[in-house]
């Protein structure tokens, strides 16, 4: 499992892939979008923003396989750095909501599909810097 720096998720490996992204502001996607997301893929993003400020996250487009639960493809998004840090929002189907954020400066975002093919463009989101009081 090797870390990267930038932010695109291969649709082309199988293993997890591991981004660091220390910016302001981004767009995270799927791998393919707009186009259908492979199977078997699963991206984690780990967003760092300046000390002091959070992170606001923003999901612009959402077309995922729908299950009760969202247990086969989802966005997960937490509250952290880390794989165990609280869940923010876990996001599947197709309804957007409002935008959420982080209590700190760091979040911590998972995209999984699972081994069944379907006919879904994916996901693409916005991440930004905001003040802890904005």
């Amino acid at each position: 499992m090797a870390v990267q720096y930038e932010g695109y998720c291969s649709p082309y490996l199988s293993s997890t892939q591991i981004f660091e992204l220390k910016n302001t502001s981004g767009t995270i996607t799927s791998p393919n979008y707009p186009n259908d997301y492979p199977t078997n893929i699963k991206c984690i993003w780990k967003v760092s923003v300046r000390d002091g400020k959070r992170v606001k996250f923003s999901m612009e487009d959402l077309n995922l396989k729908w299950t009760t639960g969202c247990y086969k493809d989802f966005v997960e998004v937490r509250d952290g750095y880390y794989s165990y840090s609280s869940v923010l929002k876990t996001y599947c189907g197709y309804f957007v909501e409002s935008a959420i954020y982080s209590t700190n400066h760091y979040m911590w975002i998972k995209f999984r599909s699972d081994s069944s093919f379907d006919y879904s463009k994916g996901f693409k989101a916005k991440f930004s810097e905001v003040d802890k009081d904005g």
